[in-house]
């Protein structure tokens, strides 16, 4: 920006841009004078941000049939069904799929109609109607990473309060639940705006409470977690470097299982952090059992979600609110 607004006056003529100029000695008081000045000027009227452009294209994980995955983004909204169901297998499913094989769509990414509202769109934290506890996810996520066993509050015991949790961003380990957020890998927002906001209502509800893998949610350190926000590798990444690589797998493996899009700045940022991180190609394979699993697992798990869904339903209908995810079976 200083390039293209700096003028410097030299020897009686105008030359424009950067670089090493040499300055006569009888023009060099006036040219102090001038940079002054022009400094004032500069200090006076910011530069304006530049905004930037809109994605003209964008990628999803192959799973080797392009047509289908094209297609697939003409519907409004994505019933489980068709989040879960693999086209890949009418084809004969590989027996592993390469989580850096991308499949580039020259056209620019579908965005949401509705802005981002995480309580609306997915809900909270929910409890399994098929467990007799009053646990919901995020104490079943602390029981779960926790190295020993937890305590519960003397006042609560839905709620727990202490543990031992190695927390893999910052490689410290914590003993207070305060301490601890339960982060979302490929963060709410960012799935909402990749695809997540075609999905009915408990398909959304289920990403956010989602444990059939021990990568989906975490039990981290919640300031680390605050740090990181919604942002994506390209922007955030884990200070601890050992997990670098087993981050970006991570956020692969559930870009592929939930079929979310990968943006360009999102790609290339993932591609560049796995060279420097020399990340492993082969271990950057996610398993058609294991695929085929996790996605059976969103629909043997939807019903966690069904509750809610009947409560937004009727909260809706009360206030004379329509959704059309509300009306998908």
């Amino acid at each position: 920006m200083l390039a293209r607004w700096t003028s410097i006056w030299v020897d009686g003529s105008y030359q424009h841009g950067g670089g090493l100029v040499v300055i006569s000695r009888t023009k060099g008081l006036f040219f102090f004078v001038h940079m002054i000045v022009l400094g004032l000027v500069l200090v006076s009227f910011p530069a304006q941000a530049q905004v930037a452009e809109p994605p003209k294209q964008f990628l999803r994980i192959d799973e080797g049939n392009t047509s289908v995955m094209s297609s697939a983004w003409k519907s409004e909204f994505l019933t489980p069904e068709q989040i879960t169901s693999s086209s890949a297998r009418a084809l004969g499913s590989p027996s592993s799929y390469s989580l850096v094989k991308w499949l580039i769509f020259q056209t620019p990414p579908p965005e949401p109609n509705v802005k981002y509202d995480r309580r609306v769109h997915f809900g909270t934290w929910v409890n399994d109607p098929n467990d007799p506890s009053c646990l919901n996810t995020r104490a079943n996520v602390l029981i779960r990473d926790s190295k020993r066993p937890v305590v519960f509050k003397s006042s609560n015991k839905c709620v727990v309060e202490s543990g031992a949790w190695n927390d893999p961003y910052t490689g410290q380990t914590f003993t207070s639940s305060a301490d601890i957020q339960i982060d979302h890998l490929v963060p709410l927002k960012h799935a909402y705006t990749s695809g997540a906001w075609r999905w009915d209502f408990k398909t959304r509800c289920l990403y956010a409470n989602f444990m059939a893998d021990d990568y989906h949610l975490l039990s981290v350190y919640g300031r680390e977690n605050m740090r990181k926000g919604d942002r994506s590798p390209e922007v955030y990444m884990p200070p601890n470097p050992k997990v670098s690589c087993a981050y970006l797998q991570a956020w692969l493996q559930v870009k592929l299982a939930w079929k979310l899009i990968l943006y360009p700045a999102e790609a290339q940022g993932i591609r560049d952090l796995f060279n420097r991180n020399r990340c492993s190609t082969q271990a950057f394979q996610m398993s058609a059992l294991e695929l085929a699993r996790l996605r059976k697992s969103m629909t043997d798990l939807l019903p966690l979600c069904s509750r809610m869904a009947r409560s937004r339903a009727d909260l809706n209908s009360a206030n004379g609110i329509s959704f059309p995810e509300d009306e998908t079976p």
